[in-house]
């Protein structure tokens, strides 16, 4: 089974996603996102599908997943026919988020959880994080922010909690496909504000030219050029929320050398103009 990409939502004021199921098959296809994944286990037990490996999973447990890790959450009325109702909380936020505060003294626990060896971690569920996801999902901005890295600080802590998965040693195609995808998004969320080169990136993951475009068409269904006008697109919609730069300004701090070309991709992904967007999020007048 080939696993799917999917494409997380954040919205464009935020960079976390939090969503509670209530279904009473989890019947969720085999996939993966560049984005880190925190699941709870509210009700429901069965299977999680993690790569290469398989993990049991049940009411009360906690799941960190790494982005890029092809993931499936089954329960067992997949495999008894009973539809029992399964209850989870995710909670999604891009891979990138905390990368600029690695330096900081504070936040090397956290590093140390997002790039240790494994596919993630798992827990018990405390009633301390308990009580910060329950409310997570009604918050905005700096209030979910803040949960969020509270909880991730209950992860870290954890003397309990157990590695799941590793690595493979060996040389296995599946395993390289995603470290290489995992490679360009971290190089595109690190220079998507310059010019970048097609021979530039297929060089950072070891590739041909030809060989790294039919590469990321094939695993990802995107076009490199498509990766990377969403990394630029996202980062200006970010900046005609937040600065007092002209539309100028911040198509080319985006990495765009022809205006035309990023009104042109701007609408495409947004349906909207850059001073459309921008207005949109402007204070009504009373």
């Amino acid at each position: 089974m080939k696993p799917l990409l999917e494409n997380i939502e954040t919205g464009d004021d935020s960079s976390i996603k939090v969503k509670s199921y209530t279904q009473s098959l989890i019947d969720v296809p085999l996939h993966y996102h560049p984005e880190h994944e925190i699941v709870f286990i509210r009700k429901g037990k069965g299977k999680l599908f993690l790569a290469d490996t398989e993990e049991e999973f049940q009411t009360g447990q906690l799941f960190f997943i790494k982005g890029n890790i092809p993931h499936l959450f089954e329960d067992d009325g997949m495999i008894t026919g009973k539809k029992n109702i399964s209850k989870v909380t995710v909670v999604q936020y891009r891979q990138n988020l905390f990368e600029k505060l690695y330096n900081i003294p504070e936040f090397f626990a956290l590093k140390e959880l997002e790039t240790a060896l494994g596919y993630g971690f798992k827990m018990k569920m405390t009633k301390k994080v308990q009580d910060m996801m329950d409310g997570m999902e009604k918050k905005s901005g700096l209030p979910k922010f803040n949960t969020l890295l509270s909880v991730l600080n209950e992860i870290v802590q954890d003397k309990n909690k157990s590695v799941l998965g590793h690595f493979a040693t060996r040389s296995d195609p599946i395993q390289i496909s995603y470290l290489r995808i995992q490679k360009m998004h971290n190089f595109l969320s690190g220079y998507f504000s310059r010019d970048i080169s097609i021979d530039e990136v297929a060089n950072v993951l070891h590739l041909c030219k030809t060989g790294f475009c039919r590469f990321v068409k094939r695993e990802t269904g995107k076009t490199f050029s498509e990766h990377l006008n969403q990394y630029r697109i996202q980062h200006a919609c970010t900046l005609l929320r937040q600065s007092p730069d002209n539309v100028m300004e911040i198509c080319y701090a985006c990495g765009y050398n022809n205006p035309a070309y990023f009104f042109r991709q701007f609408k495409k992904l947004k349906r909207q103009s850059p001073m459309e967007y921008r207005k949109s999020f402007e204070p009504v007048n009373s």
